[in-house]
């Protein structure tokens, strides 16, 4: 017997905390329900709709509807729903693997001629396509994909063109933790193999090596940064490793910068007033090649006092090799002094150390000494802290670690700081003429905020002024001079909706350098994302080329 009815309540199994059917119609008999119109099934904190159902409290036969869970849906023109075990076969299926930010349809979606999930954690297609605005790009006769993000999953391939050759990788991904973890082959026509690892979470992770078909050796590169604090103790690290300097110009495409400006090794750790400092430069100029410094710091009160030991190793000629480095031992401390009145600000930095494995046992040491006065401004919207004064910075000898010139440069001059909060950007500058021999500048900015950031640097060792913003148009640019480096750079993305499109270049200027460029079109909305991507460089024939699709979940 069938009548209207708004719901019924069905005794779930136990393997579903709840069971709800609802129809226009719909008649539970015998043991056996029948509904039809509007049905909605409603298994703990999954729904299916369709226009009709029958079955039983452990199966259920649905016509024409959709599986909706977490993010996840599933259009079916058949199925067959097993309550006791919340596995699902679909017949005639459209799989969407995540839902938009903005309820739209993604690109991204399976078709398939059969469709079963296991245990409502994984998804087995067969006889299906990969189709990107609903047209079928790639068949796929069989394809496993987990509902579960930290579960083993295999990304789509990539493919890749350029004057180098064909190029291509697979990743597979699963989470380990609070992180991502992608790692799979890559293959490139001109180079050969290499394995590709990268994590994303609290500690970021790239790196790959192979075999180099070219020079027929192993090359690699790794880079990773992070930090932790557990319990009392904080470790950060920023570390940049290659096989060799030239690696990232013979692997990269031409729309990635071929210089490694910086290619360090940070590591930092403290735990209550000890705290550790590890260093590595990779350039081969005579002096400091790596050091590891143990600095315990106390203070009370506007002093500071911190002794410290720092181990090293020192390079006597450029371009030795690390076989011929010596050991370096450097004990020193440094102290702090500042005070703060209502007119008045006074602030003393000392720092003194030797190295007694050196040949020369004269101590080095440098200083700042500041002397102030405090006030405010108020302007639109907020204030602004300034100190206007005088500084004076010194240092002498061959500093083996960092800190053993805290002035960041020497000279004597006036200067004038702030700091200032405007809604959610953080400001700080300060400004400085300083006299050491002869008059130069000294400039340090930085404005930081949920948008965007802005440096700018200048001293008689390094200029740099680099810009960041993200929205609907996103911008980074820059230009750095140190040294003998010199390197310019722009790019700009324009996001607006679900279209992409964009491009930049980088350009060094130094002997022999050449510009670089890139320009991207593709399509991103959130959950999945199509590239289309072509880099130009004067010394290669044709453009890099690439094609890159992503689903992100």
């Amino acid at each position: 017997m069938s009548t209207p009815a708004a719901d019924v309540d069905v005794a779930a199994p136990d393997a579903i905390d709840e069971l709800t059917v609802t129809a226009d119609f719909l008649s539970w008999e015998g043991g056996r329900l029948t509904a039809t119109g509007n049905v909605v099934v409603t298994l703990g904190p999954e729904r299916l709709q369709a226009r009709s159902a029958s079955g039983t409290a452990e199966v259920l036969e649905l016509a024409g509807g959709t599986w909706e869970r977490a993010s996840e849906v599933v259009r079916f023109e058949t199925a067959t729903v097993r309550l006791t075990t919340g596995d699902l076969v679909a017949s005639e299926a459209d799989f969407q693997p995540c839902r938009c930010a903005d309820g739209g349809r993604p690109a991204l979606s399976f078709r398939a001629r059969s469709f079963t999930v296991l245990n409502a954690e994984v998804a087995i297609i067969r006889g299906g396509s990969v189709r990107v605005f609903d047209v079928p790009v790639v068949p796929i006769p069989y394809w496993r994909e987990p509902l579960d993000p930290n579960q083993f999953r295999l990304e789509f391939p990539e493919l890749g063109f350029s004057a180098s050759g064909w190029q291509a990788r697979w990743l597979g991904r699963v989470g380990v933790g609070e992180s991502q973890v992608k790692f799979g082959p890559a293959w490139r026509e001109d180079r050969g193999g290499r394995l590709v690892v990268s994590a994303a979470g609290p500690a970021q992770l790239d790196g790959e090596v192979g075999w180099d078909s070219q020079e027929s050796r192993v090359r690699g590169a790794v880079s990773s940064h992070g930090g932790a604090s557990p319990g009392t103790a904080r470790v950060a690290w920023d570390a940049t490793v290659q096989s060799d300097l030239a690696y990232a110009e013979d692997m990269a495409p031409a729309f990635v910068d071929r210089g490694v400006l910086w290619n360090d090794r940070r590591l930092l750790a403290a735990i209550g007033p000890l705290r550790a400092a590890g260093w590595l430069p990779s350039d081969d100029s005579a002096g400091t090649v790596a050091q590891l410094t143990v600095r315990p710091e106390w203070g009370n009160a506007g002093f500071a006092v911190a002794p410290r030991v720092t181990l090293g190793a020192r390079r006597a000629e450029s371009g030795d090799p690390l076989s011929a480095l010596a050991p370096a031992l450097r004990a020193g401390a440094d102290a702090r002094a500042s005070a703060t009145l209502d007119l008045f600000h006074a602030e003393v930095i000392a720092d003194a150390a030797i190295d007694p494995l050196a040949a020369d046992l004269s101590p080095a040491w440098g200083g700042l000494v500041r002397a102030e006065v405090p006030f405010w401004a108020e302007f639109a919207g907020g204030r602004a802290q300034f100190y206007a004064g005088g500084r004076a910075g010194w240092s002498e000898g061959d500093p083996l670690d960092l800190t053993a010139a805290p002035a960041g440069a020497a000279g004597v001059g006036p200067s004038l700081r702030a700091s200032a909060a405007l809604g959610d950007v953080v400001l700080t500058a300060e400004a400085a003429a300083l006299y050491d021999g002869a008059w130069g500048p000294l400039l340090s900015a930085q404005a930081s905020g949920e948008r965007g950031s802005l440096r700018a640097e200048l001293s008689a060792d390094q200029q740099l002024v680099a810009v960041r913003t993200s929205g609907t148009w996103a911008v980074e640019a820059g230009a750095l001079r140190a040294g003998d480096t010199a390197l310019g750079w722009g790019d700009v993305t324009w996001h607006p909706g679900r279209f992409l499109a964009g491009g930049g270049v980088s350009q060094g200027f130094t002997a022999g350098s050449l510009p670089a460029g890139v320009a991207r079109l593709g399509y991103d909305d959130g959950c999945s994302a199509l590239l289309v991507s072509a880099g130009f460089s004067p010394d290669r024939e044709l453009p890099d080329f690439g094609v890159q699709l992503q689903l992100r979940k």
